[in-house]
C-alpha cells in the first residue's frame, strides 16, 4: 500500500492552510489535544471553522473556531 501524503516545506505552509480555510471554512470541528502527561482532552467540540494560518516569527500554526 503506498503513502500518497507528502511533506511540505515551511514556505509552502501559508498557501496550503489558505487553501484548506477556503475548502473548509464554515465546517464543524472538533479539536482534540493529546498529550501523554495529561491524556486526550477536547479544547472545542462542533464549532464553526474560521481558519488557519502559519505565523513565521513564532513559527506557529494558529487553528480559529467560532464566530
Amino acid at each position: 500500500m503506498s503513502d500518497n501524503k507528502a511533506a511540505l516545506d515551511r514556505g509552502e505552509w501559508r498557501t496550503a492552510l489558505d487553501e484548506i480555510t477556503d475548502a473548509q471554512s464554515g465546517r464543524l470541528v472538533t479539536i482534540e489535544v493529546a498529550d501523554p502527561s495529561i491524556g486526550h482532552q477536547y479544547e472545542a467540540e462542533r464549532l464553526p471553522f474560521s481558519y488557519l494560518a502559519y505565523d513565521p516569527k513564532d513559527d506557529a500554526v494558529i487553528v480559529a473556531v467560532g464566530g
